[in-house]
């Protein structure tokens, strides 16, 4: 997932605007002490991804996104259970020094034919001969995101779900598909596209995939 990291940002452009008004060269004690803030940024940041990522209900057909600023972390993204929401915003407070969480996250609303959709797209994509690196640490045992999926009996029993981090997700709302998340290549971005356009009901496909 991406992550954006704000308060960096805004540190070495107070830095900038301070040393071009004053003149000023920072002594040691300060410059260690800012390597010392920007370290603890990293770490803080860092501590909310896994914690984010550890969620056992976070799924494929989740996205959560998140940025810091100084003590504040906001959320973003879209989700199909009201509890993710709220179990992210739990987990994102226990993270040391962030004091203010501002949650955004969007609760997906609930429709048949949009789960529907993401159960045939997760088959469809994760279940072709040239994705399989892509299933979360190659395990077959399901963890449903949602108990409205552990209906997808077939699916559960041809190892077709798989529980842990996702590396591609698929997003649905009233019909129209979004896959994000990151690839290894152009081609495997492409092979997800075309699946994920082979669905019957989808309305629109965006393919966000990012290639790394």
């Amino acid at each position: 997932m991406k992550f954006l990291n704000k308060a960096t940002r805004y540190l070495s452009l107070s830095l900038i605007l301070m040393l071009a008004a004053g003149g000023a060269v920072l002594a040691q004690d300060d410059a260690d002490t800012m390597d010392e803030m920007k370290s603890m940024d990293a770490k803080q940041t860092e501590d909310v991804r896994k914690r984010l990522n550890g969620l056992t209900n976070y799924g494929a057909f989740d996205w959560i996104v998140f940025w810091t600023d100084d003590d504040l972390v906001y959320l973003s993204g879209k989700v199909v259970e009201p509890s993710l929401k709220k179990a992210a915003e739990a987990a994102v407070k226990k993270v040391e020094g962030v004091k203010t969480v501002e949650n955004e996250i969007q609760v997906l609303p609930v429709s048949p034919a949009d789960d529907r959709i993401r159960i045939a797209a997760y088959a469809a994509i994760y279940g072709h001969s040239a994705m399989t690196r892509y299933v979360p640490g190659g395990g077959t045992n399901f963890v449903a995101p949602s108990p409205r999926f552990r209906d997808a009996t077939n699916l559960v029993q041809t190892g077709q779900f798989h529980e842990g981090p996702h590396a591609i997700h698929i997003i649905v709302e009233h019909g129209n598909l979004t896959l994000l998340g990151i690839v290894d290549s152009r081609l495997h971005s492409q092979i997800a596209e075309v699946q994920a356009k082979s669905i019957n009901g989808v309305f629109s496909v965006t393919n966000s995939l990012r290639i790394e």
